[in-house]
């Protein structure tokens, strides 16, 4: 694990892509750890956004095998397209709570398939909350801060990543990412 401090220059996104953790993410072939707090404890709360994809799962299992006894949460955000317009409609809130169930059985079926191919099972909370994706992560992070935040990345800072480039520009706790591949 290659650890460096947080970017200095807080709340501007658009300056992250050129700063060494940016250099670094590119390349590291192992996770990066920005650390933005005082280290005064171990890392109990982490929290791991999911998506479904490889990326998330990936990050999970470095978190898995690189803190066991840690509590996590696995938070799952999604938009719904016309949920302001359609929102009161009966057979909307129908659909739409039938797509919820949905997602909380992939979720639950993903993260069960996953924990059956470790030693140790770990506490772990399932979230699923509606709403953009960045939004409800940066609520989260605001109302019930974790020590840490495990984030799945493409290490293309500076390309397509406004999620990572937000979260590193102004750190609630401290950041842990990792690539994919």
């Amino acid at each position: 694990m290659i650890v460096l401090g947080s970017h200095r220059k807080r709340g501007q996104p658009d300056l992250v892509a050129g700063t060494t953790l940016a250099r670094v993410l590119r390349s590291a072939p192992c996770p990066v750890l920005s650390v933005s707090q005082p280290a005064n404890r171990d890392w109990e709360d982490i929290l791991v956004p999911v998506d479904f994809s490889l990326g998330s799962r990936h990050i999970l299992r470095e978190t898995l095998k690189r803190f066991p006894e840690a509590r996590l949460t696995l938070l799952h955000a999604w938009d719904i397209p016309g949920e302001r317009e359609l929102g009161s409609d009966k057979e909307y809130a129908r659909w739409r709570d039938r797509e919820v169930e949905r997602l909380r059985g992939q979720l639950e079926r993903e993260t069960d398939q996953l924990m059956s191919e470790l030693d140790c099972v770990p506490d772990l909370e399932l979230v699923l909350e509606q709403g953009d994706p960045l939004e409800v992560l940066l609520t989260r992070l605001r109302r019930q801060p974790p020590d840490l935040l495990a984030l799945g990345s493409r290490g293309q800072l500076g390309r397509h990543s406004h999620i990572t480039e937000a979260l590193l520009s102004e750190p609630h706790c401290d950041i842990m990412l990792c690539r994919a591949w």
